[in-house]
């Protein structure tokens, strides 16, 4: 037994002093834990990219023009409406379009795009300068009485136009119909 014994000693002895001389470099949990969720976010990171952009040049090129073809087939379908000293988007077929190369198409989206917000900008400036419609909607007599249009609501008077319309169909469906509708 004491043999036995001895060589038990020698083997934990010489694990003890394994385990004591890699204690200095063995890495603790948290530095691991940071280690494994920087690499996770890493590698998804580049899973990321290349599903969007694509692993090789050709792939990524592909994708660019698939997204652009995209972007350029819905704005001919959304039929924006510019300014008339801008060409209209459908001035050209949609295949005839779609046959220019992939950086022309990319400037003609930036370029309907900057059209539009000039054409929304010049409509709020005409909106200021010439008001709302519901300017046109105040009746004559109104105007002859001298009631202020103010925030497109008539002052002095009880109604306003949307109130106006709805008595004017009113007024139409009824003399074209024997069935009396309701009041409001």
């Amino acid at each position: 037994m004491s043999k036995e014994w001895t060589r038990v000693q020698e083997c934990h002895e010489r694990r003890r002093q394994q385990e004591t001389a890699s204690h200095g470099r063995r890495v603790s949990w948290d530095v691991r834990a940071v280690r494994l969720v920087c690499e996770f976010n890493y590698d998804l990171w580049n899973f990321r990219n290349d599903e969007v952009h694509g692993r090789t040049q050709q792939e990524a090129r592909q994708k660019l023009r698939d997204s652009v073809e995209a972007k350029v087939k819905a704005l001919y379908a959304r039929h924006p409406i510019l300014l008339a000293r801008y060409p209209s988007v459908h001035s050209m077929p949609l295949a005839a379009r779609l046959k220019k190369p992939t950086l022309v198409l990319q400037m003609w989206i930036k370029q309907v795009l900057q059209q539009e917000f000039l054409n929304d900008i010049a409509r709020q400036k005409a909106k200021m300068k010439e008001g709302s419609i519901l300017r046109f909607l105040v009746p004559r007599s109104a105007i002859a009485m001298g009631a202020k249009v103010a925030g497109g609501q008539i002052k002095g008077l009880e109604w306003n136009a949307a109130d106006t319309l709805v008595r004017w169909a009113r007024q139409l469906l009824r003399h074209r119909s024997k069935v009396e509708l309701p009041r409001a």
